[in-house]
C-alpha cells in the first residue's frame, strides 16, 4: 500500500466543505496487510461517493468500505 499515493488522491477530490481529519493505519493479524482508516467531514453523501471512487482506483487497494 502506498500511503503517499492515497492520501495525494483523497486530497485530489476534497475541496470547500470537506476536510480530512484524521488518519490513521493497522496492520492485519499476520502484517500482510494494512488498513487505512480516513475520518472526512464532508458536505454531502457526493463527495464521500466520489472519494471511494478515486480510491478504489489506486494500485495497491483491494477494499474500499
Amino acid at each position: 500500500m502506498d500511503r503517499a499515493a492515497i492520501l495525494s488522491a483523497v486530497s485530489a477530490v476534497i475541496g470547500d466543505g470537506t476536510t480530512l481529519i484524521d488518519v490513521s493505519e493497522r496492520p492485519s493479524r499476520g502484517g500482510s496487510y494494512v488498513a487505512l482508516h480516513l475520518r472526512v467531514q464532508a458536505s454531502g453523501a457526493e463527495i464521500i461517493l466520489e472519494i471511494y471512487d478515486v480510491l478504489k482506483r489506486v494500485d495497491g487497494v483491494l477494499a474500499v468500505m
